[in-house]
């Protein structure tokens, strides 16, 4: 945020640089006159060291059909420190459904806890609409391998969860198992008929080996039985 004394944005004519690192609000005061103008030839200097990403956290929440009945906090364990919150009523009505983020500065590998109320008792799924909650790493909301906390909104009035600011430990990629590709079905080839040799009396019929091919003995004895003939 730059404010700058006159009608163009002048380097020389600067009242107010903000770096936006603040969190929930930014205040300056200024004087509208040329002696509150920076130095000309200094350029305006963040008040502290740049943001890295793993000092920023970023939270993504889905918001049911009630989203004024929300609100939520993160809060160090160790000694209650709040560094942010969302009180009841900040969320809107005409926020319903939508998805909010916030980025929230934090100290890389302290621990924080999540805290969400919600004031109906039936949290943010799935009644009055599909909403859910993420955590990230980082600047960015979406990067599935920096998510440190996710709620479905299932819950009733209270959610609570202890993260901590750092990269989270790797997850079983879904590529290390890759699934079996369905397997293409070679028709097996239809099997060779083999010649029926047959002995035949009175209309009927038997089936015999190969072998008793033109033995009259083997048919009627083996086969047929005694009463038949080939």
């Amino acid at each position: 945020i730059y404010i700058y004394l006159g009608p163009q944005s002048a380097v020389d004519m600067i009242l107010v640089h903000d770096n936006g690192q603040f969190m929930v609000r930014a205040r300056h005061v200024f004087t509208a006159s040329q002696d509150n103008v920076f130095a000309p030839t200094a350029s305006p200097e963040p008040s502290v060291a740049p943001t890295t990403v793993d000092s920023v956290i970023t939270v993504s929440v889905r918001l049911d059909r009630r989203p004024n009945e929300l609100s939520w906090s993160i809060f160090e364990e160790e000694g209650d420190n709040t560094v942010f919150s969302v009180n009841l009523g900040d969320y809107d009505m005409s926020m319903a459904e939508t998805i909010v983020s916030h980025r929230v500065s934090v100290v890389p590998g302290r621990t924080y806890v999540f805290q969400a109320f919600d004031q109906r008792g039936d949290g943010i799924c799935c009644d009055d609409g599909e909403g859910y909650i993420y955590i990230y790493l980082g600047p960015e909301s979406g990067a599935v391998d920096r998510i440190l906390v996710h709620d479905n909104g299932q819950f009733t009035v209270q959610a609570r969860h202890v993260f901590t600011a750092s990269v989270p430990e790797p997850t079983i990629s879904p590529s290390i198992f890759p699934s079996i590709s369905p397997s293409t079905m070679v028709p097996s080839a239809q099997p060779t008929p083999v010649p029926v040799q047959q002995c035949k009396t009175n209309g009927g019929s038997c089936d015999v080996d190969s072998d008793c091919c033109g033995s009259r003995e083997c048919c009627a004895s083996a086969v047929c039985g005694p009463s038949w003939l080939c």
